[in-house]
């Protein structure tokens, strides 16, 4: 019995802190994501602006 608590209790841990990983790593890359589309963005716009202001 006391051998099935233990596994579980490290069971848990590991699916704990594998969960908070892997959901961390995912939210950065879409984040990051993102913001690079953003800045893609405001980068084109600027350069559209200055070809017209010619």
């Amino acid at each position: 019995m006391q051998a099935a608590v233990e596994n579980v209790l490290i069971v848990t841990l590991g699916n704990i802190v594998g969960g908070a990983f892997f959901v961390g790593v995912l939210y950065t890359y879409l984040n990051s994501t993102k913001k690079e589309k953003e800045l893609t963005a405001k980068a084109k716009a600027a350069s559209t602006r200055a070809a017209l202001e010619r």
